[in-house]
C-alpha cells in the first residue's frame, strides 16, 4: 500500500450494474496521471519483463543445442555398454495427481496402470500402494513400478515408496521423477523433491531421470519452461546430470527408453541398491600409477572423464554463433577406458579422438 501511495479501491462485485463506483475509480486514476504530469508508463530496459524473457528464451536456444550435442555424444560414447541391455527395471516417483500412472502406461505402450484422466495428465484415481508391470518395449525388458504420490506440505505413504526398491527386487535401474509442466516450480516445490529423495540417499541421484508430463504453451521447447522457472528447478536438474524429458501423448517412449538406457549403460548396468558394495581392481594401469584403487574410486574418475568431454564438447557453441561465413561440424569418436588394461598406451589411447571439419556455406 505504501509503495503504491495508498491508492486503492474498492469494487462491489455482486453489484456490477452500479456505474457510480466505475466513475469513482475512473476519478482516481485521472488524479493519479495528473499527479504524474500526464506521462505515461515507460519500463527501464534493464528490468524490462519482455527483455529479461527474451534473454531467457534465448538462453534457452542455446541450452537445447547443448543438450542435443551432449546426448549425440553419450549415445556414441556409451554404444557398447548400452548394446548389452536387455531388461530395464524403473520406479515412477512424483506428487499426488502429477501422472505418473499416465507416464507409466505411455512408457508400456498400453492400459496397464489404472487412471482416469482429466485436463490432460491428472490421475483423478490416486495410486496407495506400489504396483509393478512388465512387459517387452522395443528391444528391452521392462519393469514399471508406479508409486503412491506424495504432499506438497508433507510426506505420505513415505514407508510404501521406499519399497518400491523391494517390489523389483534386485533393484531398481531408473527412477523417473515426474514434474507436471502447467504447474510452478519453486523453493519449496525443490525441498519437497529433495525430502523425498533423501528417503533413497544420496546414491539415488545418478538412477534419477526427470520427467516433464503434460503440455506447456503450445507445445514450446521444454527448455524456455526451464529457464523461465528459475534456479529451483534448474538446480534440481543439474542434480539429476541434466537428464531429462518431456512426456507426452505426441512423444515417442522409444525416445526416452533410449535415453534411460544410456543412463544405465553410464552406471555401468548397475541398479539402485542401498547396500554399499567395494571392491578392488588391479589391472596393470592402477598398479602403474602405484595405488590400487576400489572399484567405487575407479567408476568415479571415469565418470569425471566422460564429464569434461561432455563440458569441452559445448564450450565452441557461442564461437560457432558468431562465424556468419563457416560452418562447423564437428563429430567425436570416443571409447571407455579399458578396467583390464593390457598396457598403459592401450588404455590412454582408449580414451577418444575428437574430430573437427570445417565446411564453406
Amino acid at each position: 500500500m505504501e509503495r503504491c501511495g495508498y491508492r486503492y479501491h474498492v469494487f462491489n462485485c455482486k453489484k456490477h450494474t452500479d456505474s457510480i463506483q466505475v466513475k469513482e475509480l475512473l476519478d482516481k486514476i485521472e488524479e493519479m496521471v495528473m499527479e504524474n504530469n500526464g506521462r505515461r508508463y515507460v519500463p527501464d530496459e534493464k528490468s524490462n519483463p519482455s527483455t529479461e524473457l527474451q534473454a531467457k528464451i534465448k538462453r534457452a536456444k542455446k541450452d537445447t543445442e547443448k543438450k542435443h550435442r551432449q546426448d549425440h555424444i553419450l549415445q556414441n560414447l556409451l554404444k557398447e555398454r548400452e548394446e548389452q541391455l536387455s531388461e530395464i527395471r524403473i520406479v515412477l516417483l512424483g506428487r499426488e495427481g502429477v501422472g505418473k500412472s499416465t507416464s507409466g502406461n505411455m512408457i508400456m505402450q498400453g492400459d496397464f496402470f489404472e487412471t482416469t484422466l482429466e485436463e490432460g495428465f491428472k490421475d483423478q484415481r490416486r495410486t496407495s500402494r506400489c504396483v509393478m508391470k512388465q512387459g517387452k518395449v522395443e528391444e528391452y525388458h521392462i519393469s514399471v513400478v508406479d508409486t503412491p504420490g506424495w504432499s506438497t506440505s508433507h510426506l505420505n505413504h513415505a514407508k510404501e515408496i521406499f519399497c518400491s526398491v523391494k517390489v523389483c527386487s534386485p533393484g531398481p535401474h531408473a527412477f523417473l521423477l515426474v514434474l507436471p509442466l502447467n504447474q510452478s516450480f519453486r523453493k519449496k516445490s525443490e525441498q519437497t523433491v529433495k525430502e523425498l529423495m533423501n528417503l533413497f540417499g544420496e546414491h539415488l541421484w545418478k538412477h534419477t531421470l526427470i520427467i516433464f508430463s503434460g503440455s506447456w504453451l503450445k507445445d514450446r521447447p521444454v527448455e524456455q519452461y526451464i529457464a523461465c522457472e528459475g534456479e529451483a528447478l534448474q538446480s534440481l536438474i543439474r542434480k539429476c546430470g541434466n537428464r531429462y524429458y518431456k512426456l507426452d501423448h505426441k512423444s515417442q517412449s522409444k525416445n526416452l527408453l533410449k535415453m534411460i538406457g544410456v543412463m544405465v549403460a553410464k552406471n555401468r548396468g548397475e541398479y539402485f541398491t542401498t547396500e554399499k558394495k567395494e571392491k578392488t581392481s588391479t589391472s596393470l594401469f592402477q598398479r602403474l600409477i602405484g595405488k590400487v584403487l576400489t572399484e567405487e574410486e575407479w567408476n568415479k574418475r571415469e565418470d569425471e572423464l566422460i564429464d569434461k568431454m561432455l563440458e569441452a564438447a559445448v564450450v565452441d557453441l557461442d564461437e560457432e554463433s558468431n562465424q556468419p561465413s563457416a560452418r562447423q561440424k564437428a563429430s567425436y569418436e570416443y571409447g571407455i577406458p579399458s578396467m583390464s588394461g593390457d598396457s598403459l598406451s592401450d588404455t590412454v589411447n582408449s580414451i577418444g579422438v575428437k574430430k573437427w571439419e570445417f565446411f564453406d556455406e
